[in-house]
């Protein structure tokens, strides 16, 4: 299975490209500089500065895996906890990949945010109908 996850849960964009649980890219947008001058995040910047970086990311991120659009089973994001703002522009924008994409559209619950930023996910996938299952280790 190949699979785009999107993780836009707090204040940096990040999008992987994952092959039967094997990270093939993961590129990442931050935020820092942005948020400094406020001494902690800003939400509603930070959902806004999402929707300028999710598709320079997820493009990134396919170029590095060598992966075209058309060749993903499927399109994953965060669905939390995160800022809501921030989480509702990945998932929308996961949801809208996937439709011209003919990929499904697949929310996740994450458990330990930092191993997706460092980019150390290990997945186990275990589909029910239109449902997936990540387990972090």
């Amino acid at each position: 299975m190949l699979l785009l996850a999107v993780e836009t849960s707090c204040d940096e964009t990040s999008v992987a490209v994952l092959r039967d649980g094997s990270v093939l890219a993961n590129a990442v947008s931050s935020q820092v500089k942005l948020h400094e001058e406020y001494g902690g995040v800003v939400p509603e910047l930070a959902s806004r500065e999402h929707l300028r970086n999710l598709m320079p990311v997820a493009r990134q991120a396919l170029g590095q895996a060598n992966v075209t659009p058309q060749q993903l089973d499927a399109v994953a994001a965060t669905r939390g906890p995160g800022l809501p703002g921030a989480l509702l522009v990945g998932l929308r924008a996961a949801q809208g990949m996937a439709l011209p994409w003919q990929s499904r559209s697949l929310g996740f619950t994450i458990t330990r945010r930092i191993f997706i930023h460092r980019g150390l996910v290990a997945i186990r996938f275990r589909f029910s109908w239109n449902l997936l299952n990540l387990t972090f280790r």
